[in-house]
């Protein structure tokens, strides 16, 4: 699985991007949002991190909110970790991220045990989508080329 980690604080990149290696993702770091659909559109990328408001240092001109807005609107479903500051002015209303679905808040600092647990909650839902029980029976049965038999009994 593949994971998109927007960077703006080169340290807490790399250790996201350390623990997500150790869980077996794919990681990809990348500076800003500005080419985000076309990084999804290149990438097979199943989660992306970045911090809720990017530094003052940046130059994004869109807000990473209406970016994440924009994609949910185009179809893109990829599901998102938001980095929240402790003690934001303005704190984000968890609302809103219930709306959009598929994206969760962490507040900084973040622990390790948080982000492997947001991971493994993704690689999970992901795995169930992709491998669903009835895609496996109908897996069998073609390679079989026989019924698959529940409990003793014939299963068509």
């Amino acid at each position: 699985m593949n994971i998109l980690i927007i960077n703006h604080y080169g340290v807490l990149a790399k250790v996201i991007g350390r623990i997500a290696e150790q869980s077996g993702w794919h990681v990809l770091i990348v500076e800003g949002m500005g080419d985000l659909p076309n990084l999804l559109k290149q990438n097979e990328i199943d989660l992306l991190v970045c911090d809720l408001i990017p530094p003052a240092e940046s130059k994004e001109e869109v807000s990473r909110i209406t970016r994440i807005e924009e994609l949910r609107k185009a179809g893109v479903n990829t599901p998102v970790f938001l980095l929240e500051e402790e003690k934001a002015e303005v704190p984000l209303d968890p609302k809103w991220a219930d709306r959009l679905g598929g994206v969760n808040l962490f507040q900084k600092p973040v622990s390790i045990r948080q982000m492997r647990q947001g991971l493994n909650e993704v690689r999970t839902r992901a795995v169930r989508e992709k491998y669903s029980l009835k895609t496996c029976q109908d897996a069998m049965r073609a390679a079989l080329n026989k019924p698959v038999l529940n409990k003793g009994r014939a299963v068509s």
